[in-house]
């Protein structure tokens, strides 16, 4: 039974796998389905690299569950800010600035500001080398197999990798969390100091105004070593979809890391609509044989049915012929009379 229906599935004209990827600057991608856990495809997803500003997904979301209370004040001291180094992206928080914790998350995501993320580290667990460490203790607990943080913000260093695969579950992971989700999805936010943030993405998008409403929400990710990075949230055919690429280029102020991630938005529409489609052939495949099943077993039951009826037939016709071969033997023999 199961090798008919393989056999059947097998001959369903359509192809999920026939439908081409498109052409990428990005030298990796993937695309993970949140929703059925899958991942549905990608592009050396597997091999360890260079996460830049992607490190602070996991650098917000551990924050984020040590904090106790979001409304909290905290006050930003030169410790906070004296080591950062000088080309990273900047909340412009400053010394002296009293602001929340949920200011300090909003403003590590959105602006990307290692500001923020050191301000967070040190206020959370005294200084960074312990807070790498619960950092790490996460990464583990999570299940990223192929991922080490060695500083908060994404510096390219030996120490401080990952896949792209283990930065898909590592975001769907985070999303489950209610205020990461609400600040991941935001594309800006006012602090308490009244300083405006806003999500990387519409800068980088500025210069080529790019339809980018598909895009739930976002984190960007730049270094030498990374190339342009972007991780995506959106939603296609009523699936929550992560979409990162990694190791994209810049070129005549065109960023490929956005340009690649809309192109594999339309690509994943395509994918699903496809999959759904030989889910739903599946289905009505499975439906026939079913019913094919049915009818055989009706004819089955019916050819039983008859295969009674002639033995009882054939008994009883038996029976009979024995028993009038019973009582002819039985009968007296008529003596014969001479003449």
């Amino acid at each position: 039974m199961k090798k008919i229906i393989l056999l059947i599935i097998l001959f369903i004209p359509i192809n999920i796998f026939a439908l081409e990827t498109p052409e990428l600057n990005s030298n990796k991608f993937i695309i993970y389905d949140v929703t059925s856990k899958e991942v549905l495809n990608e592009f050396k997803a597997y091999e360890n690299t260079s996460i830049a500003s992607l490190t602070k997904i996991m650098t917000t979301i551990t924050a984020i569950e040590k904090i106790n209370n979001l409304e909290k004040s905290i006050t930003i001291t030169s410790e906070m800010l004296k080591d950062i180094y000088w080309n990273a992206s900047l909340a412009g928080l400053k010394v002296g600035d009293t602001l929340t914790y949920k200011d300090l998350l909003y403003a590590s995501i959105l602006p990307s500001g290692a500001d923020a993320t050191h301000a967070l580290a040190y206020s959370l667990s005294g200084n960074i080398d312990n807070f790498l460490i619960e950092m790490n203790n996460l990464a583990k607990h999570i299940g990223l197999e192929n991922t080490n943080f060695s500083n908060v913000i994404g510096l390219d260093n030996k120490d401080n990798y990952s896949t792209l695969y283990d930065i898909a579950k590592l975001l769907s992971y985070a999303l489950e969390n209610e205020t990461f989700k609400e600040i991941y999805t935001a594309k800006d936010f006012t602090l308490s100091n009244n300083l405006e943030v806003k999500s990387t993405l519409l800068l980088f998008n500025k210069s080529m105004n790019l339809d980018i409403s598909r895009i739930i929400g976002s984190k960007t990710g730049h270094t030498n070593n990374a190339g342009y990075c972007l991780s995506s949230l959106i939603k296609s055919n009523n699936h929550d979809i992560i979409i990162i690429t990694g190791g994209a280029s810049k070129i005549n102020n065109n960023y490929y890391h956005l340009i690649d991630t809309i192109n594999l938005i339309e690509y994943t529409d395509k994918l699903l609509e496809e999959k759904d489609e030989k889910k739903k052939l599946e289905e009505e495949a499975l439906i026939k044989i079913k019913e094919q099943e049915k009818i055989k077993q009706k004819e089955l039951i019916k050819i039983e049915k008859n295969r009674i009826y002639v033995n009882r037939t054939l008994i009883i016709g038996s029976v009979f012929i024995f028993c009038l071969v019973i009582i002819n033997a039985c009968k007296p023999k008529k003596k014969k009379v001479r003449k």
